[in-house]
């Protein structure tokens, strides 16, 4: 297995990770969208390969922190291939998108989690050393602001 940063020649195999979690690609703006971040410098995607074939990815994003000042890495998904999870695949993926994050000077890492079903994830985050601090909530604008 290879760990490396993801290219945008590579962006077609994180199709079938999108659909799984029913990303919504009607717009047909992900390629577009995934490919914009790889080339700035504030995006950073890594994936794991057995030989051509992506099995795992780690993505997120370089932001300064408003109040410390101090550069962080603020999680946009992980990714295991269905087939290879319950291994340490995933601890790479992140290991990789921790390192690469190092490497352009942040600091922490904030990674989120579904609220349900998802226990296995915080075992993962806490292996990565990584702590429960905040509960976040999402809402569509629109929606918020008719309230």
């Amino acid at each position: 297995m290879v760990v490396r940063q993801l290219r945008p020649d590579d962006i077609y195999q994180l199709y079938p990770m999108a659909e799984e979690h029913e990303t919504d690609l009607d717009g047909g703006h992900f390629e577009e969208h995934v490919a914009a971040l790889m080339e700035n410098a504030t995006g950073l995607f890594v994936g794991v390969f057995d030989g051509p074939l992506l099995i795992a990815t780690a993505a997120g994003v370089l932001g300064q922190d408003v109040f410390s000042g101090h550069v962080g890495l603020y999680g946009l998904w992980w990714y295991v291939a269905p087939h290879r999870r319950g291994g340490t695949v995933a601890l790479r993926a992140l290991r990789g998108l921790f390192r690469r994050a190092r490497t352009m000077g942040a600091r922490t890492a904030e990674m989120g989690v579904q609220v349900s079903g998802n226990e296995r994830v915080g075992e993962i985050y806490a292996r990565m050393g990584l702590t429960p601090r905040t509960t976040s909530y999402i809402g569509e604008l629109g929606k918020c602001l008719q309230q």
